[in-house]
């Protein structure tokens, strides 16, 4: 009997370099965990070239200047990686202040009255 759209799983396996916590998650969560171990390290970056490349992007973020970064600002590093990479396409003309004055005219005008108004519902987004 098939369970209802609600309640069926979204994932069916998890594909992994076989380590062994993503097994003990699989079957926790009732899944199959195909296993994807190379015989050559050096190969991971041609199976995922792109998961190979921001790994790889977020390191030298981590070992560059700073020499390590502590547990309290790690999401702070990990964050800028993600900024960057999500931003690695964007032409050289959007320099900050073009994309400041486009945000400027294509945000609608907020006044002072909206601003300084207790009601939360009525604040801009």
């Amino acid at each position: 009997m098939q369970r209802p759209l609600f309640t069926r799983q979204l994932l069916e396996a998890i594909r992994s370099d076989g380590w062994r916590a993503y097994g003990t998650a699989a079957k926790a969560k009732d899944l199959v965990h195909c296993k994807v171990v190379l015989r050559d390290p050096k190969a991971a970056g041609k199976l995922l070239p792109w998961v190979h490349r921001v790994i790889s992007n977020a390191k030298a973020v981590i070992r560059g200047p700073h020499r390590g970064v502590s547990q309290k600002h790690l999401q702070a590093y990990l964050s800028e990686v993600c900024y960057r990479f999500n931003r690695r396409f964007w032409e050289m003309e959007l320099f900050v202040f073009d994309r400041l004055v486009k945000a400027c005219v294509m945000t609608g005008t907020v006044t002072y009255h909206q601003l300084t108004k207790k009601d939360a519902a009525n604040r801009p987004l």
